[in-house]
């Protein structure tokens, strides 16, 4: 199951994507958690994650860089919740051929 949760800040989001992981055993992406994750890396996509955090400005490349290299390592058995991600329809077209791609 894939699911993707969109809406306004405080709308229920967040509640509603822990219920459901919780029930279905699916993982949470958010942009944030993608970034936090990143930024624990001593990388140099790490560094970039960081900086752009404390920016508060997350460009589509990095992100999308960035889920790439994190999706395989998830357990996606059960699906996944996107929340507040993809915003706009070139990030969803980006998403769906990374997924096809990455099976």
């Amino acid at each position: 199951m894939r699911i993707v949760l969109l809406g306004p800040p405080g709308s229920g989001k967040a509640a509603l994507s822990e219920k459901l992981s919780g029930k279905f055993g699916m993982p949470i992406i958010t942009v944030n958690s993608v970034m936090q994750r990143a930024a624990a890396e001593p990388s140099e996509l790490g560094r970039l994650a960081k900086e752009a955090m404390d920016q508060a400005r997350v460009s589509d490349e990095l992100l999308l860089a960035l889920l790439r290299i994190q999706i395989p390592h998830m357990d996606l058995s059960h699906g996944f919740l996107l929340v507040d991600f993809p915003k706009n329809a070139g990030q969803a077209d980006v998403l769906d051929s990374m997924l096809s791609d990455l099976g």
